[in-house]
């Protein structure tokens, strides 16, 4: 037991209270409330000041990532916290070896964690079973789950459904595992496929549901839990997107068949693990199908066609932008697509991925040539020659703050050895624990070597990440010992890669964290050093399309008559002049810019496209 007669000056003390999802099962008996009721009460009857409360609800114990427990060790490690209370060790966590290191790790940074059940405190180390009680803890876990895995096989080999059903079905109630129909989303499901039949593409059926606010599955769910009193807080969206569609489109549970164990996690709160066709649990004719079997053939038929079609079609060329690109409205990635014009040119425009699966509804239609990109880079690599020659000149102006940056290094790289030597001992701790509870317990040998093998991996990981570190670190420090001759070979480096305007895949990635795409700029987010002195925005000209616009007001100012011209009759004088935009397209595009801007104004919004240049 603890001795509580050990006096100390520091009185305060924190609480820390977790509950599990299944630990509501037990009752009232490990509440959070009654976890609190308990410790408080003790707390009063030691004479401790309760200063804060760190709370996980719902949290599993066997994970160490919970969003109070983090907080909790960050002021340990701080010295905020010298005193945690918990009502027992299963609370702190269900992993053996984690909960063991947690105790010493405490301990080490002077803070004692005194269990209240298990009557142990780990300054007193005062139980010489806390190991197996931590191990006991783990065990719970293992055959709960173990419990958890055997009903799912049961229940998948009666060919029970046991998630949320697909769009188009519900249950019969909440007890019965039954399908039944639903009307109104069958007859959306019934129309996408029959869409699909009739040729029209993936994008297209989703732009039209959406054009039309056909309910989308997420939206539906919801409706349906609010209409049966639940109070349902899940995200729904009210656009459809091609993952959506194409996801119905390739569903068998429209067949009628149901199939089941597609998959599995190894172990606890582990990766999902799909599974070979063979070991699927197929049950047809399980409910009523939507979709008779020939319709869905023919679909299937044509998506894997055009899966087929898409792979000849693939292009092995190198898009050495793809990868750096982001909408700047949307934070997705922009692809690579390539017109015939394109192909004809050498050049690939970059499109918002968004706007690619979803439409302008969502995302404008954002895009950048490759060619674009190049200019752009090269001014950018042009301001950065121009901050680096500065730099030269003042080297020597500035020689006091570089010693004291050098100094600033070398303490952060003395800081990440003395970590590297305390993470090797901890490892090397951690592996004498193992063995010795290998051989006390040598029955439960293999959960041992799971518990500690995970632990000794995740210290090895943080390891290695310091041994990266400290040699960025060492790269940053041999850079201030840079001389006048290093700084004008980085100079005549910048000047090779501007001279040649073009660049490899690897260049960008040594030179650019991210490159954000605007309507009409786009931001650099550069690596190297002096990046805060350097304009990161560059500007988006189109040489060809400002070119076109010069033209579009000389042909203006050649037809006006009267301040008054013909749209049409400018767009023919320019064809004459061998220029091949559309109409519609490009020529109009330019036309309201040029009304955005006030060289033009439309005095009446006829049909005759008349124009009134504006003087």
């Amino acid at each position: 037991m603890i001795d509580f007669t050990v006096e100390t000056k520091d009185r305060n003390v924190v609480l820390y209270l977790r509950l599990s999802r299944d630990d509501r099962n037990k009752g009232l008996s490990v509440s959070i409330e009654n976890q609190d009721k308990i410790l408080t009460r003790f707390a009063k009857e030691h004479h401790y000041a309760i200063t804060q409360r760190y709370i996980d609800d719902g949290e599993s114990g066997y994970s160490f990532e919970r969003p109070d427990f983090d907080r909790l060790n960050k002021d340990i490690v701080s010295g905020k916290v010298k005193r945690l209370l918990i009502k027992d060790m299963s609370r702190l966590g269900r992993h053996n070896a984690r909960a063991l290191l947690f105790m010493e790790d405490a301990r080490d940074y002077g803070c004692e964690v005194i269990a209240l059940d298990d009557g142990y405190s780990n300054f007193q180390d005062n139980d010489s079973t806390i190991g197996i009680k931590t191990w006991h803890n783990e065990l719970y876990v293992k055959e709960a789950s173990k419990k958890v895995k055997n009903v799912i096989h049961m229940k998948q080999e009666d060919g029970e459904w046991m998630t949320t059903p697909p769009f188009g079905y519900r249950k019969v109630n909440k007890k019965s595992a039954q399908l039944v129909v639903e009307p109104d989303s069958a007859c959306v499901v019934k129309r996408i496929f029959q869409m699909y039949a009739d040729g029209y593409g993936i994008l297209q059926i989703a732009r039209t549901l959406t054009r039309e606010n056909v309910p989308t599955p997420s939206r539906s769910l919801h409706e349906f839990r609010l209409a049966n009193g639940v109070d349902d807080k899940s995200r729904y969206t009210d656009i459809w997107n091609d993952a959506c569609v194409r996801r119905i489109l390739k569903n068998e549970t429209y067949l009628g068949t149901l199939i089941l164990h597609k998959g599995e996690c190894v172990k606890i709160r582990g990766k999902y693990q799909k599974l070979s066709k063979e070991k699927w649990k197929v049950f047809e004719h399980h409910h009523e199908a939507i979709i008779d079997e020939k319709l869905f053939h023919i679909c299937q038929e044509k998506l894997e066609s055009r899966k087929v079609r898409s792979k000849r079609k693939r292009k092995h060329s190198e898009n050495v932008f793809y990868g750096f690109l982001y909408c700047a409205d949307c934070d997705s990635l922009l692809k690579p697509y390539r017109t015939l014009k394109d192909k004809r040119e050498g050049n690939v425009h970059y499109y918002c991925s968004t706007y690619l699966k979803q439409g302008k509804t969502v995302c404008s239609a954002k895009s950048i040539t490759e060619l674009q990109l190049k200019k752009a880079v090269t001014m950018f690599l042009k301001r950065c020659r121009d901050v680096y020659k500065v730099f030269l000149e003042q080297q020597h102006v500035h020689a006091d703050s570089k010693e004291a940056e050098q100094k600033r290094i070398s303490k952060t790289i003395s800081h990440a050895k003395t970590q590297i030597t305390q993470l090797k001992s901890e490892i090397k701790q951690l592996i004498e624990n193992k063995m010795h509870e290998s051989m006390a317990q040598p029955e439960n040998y293999t959960i041992i070597q799971e518990s500690y093998q995970s632990l000794i991996d995740e210290k090895a990981k943080m390891m290695k990440e310091c041994e990266e570190n400290i040699e960025v670190l060492k790269q940053e420090l041999e850079s201030y010992s840079l001389n006048e001759e290093h700084l004008a070979t980085a100079l005549y480096v910048l000047d090779e890669m501007i001279a040649k305007q073009d660049y490899s895949k690897k260049e960008l990635q040594i030179l650019f964290r991210k490159i954000m795409v605007h309507d009409h700029q786009i931001v650099f987010y550069f690596k190297g050093y002096y990046s805060d002195k350097i304009d990161a925005n560059i500007m988006l000209v189109d040489e060809e399309q400002e070119a076109y616009r010069k033209a579009i007001i000389e042909e203006i100012e050649k037809q006006v008559v009267d301040q008054m011209f013909s749209l049409k009759n400018v767009h023919q004088g320019l064809c004459n002049q061998g220029y091949t935009y559309s109409y519609k397209g490009t020529f109009m595009t330019q036309v309201k810019r040029l009304e955005a801007e006030g060289v033009i104004r439309r005095p009446h919004k006829n049909k005759k496209a008349i124009y009134q240049k504006v003087e």
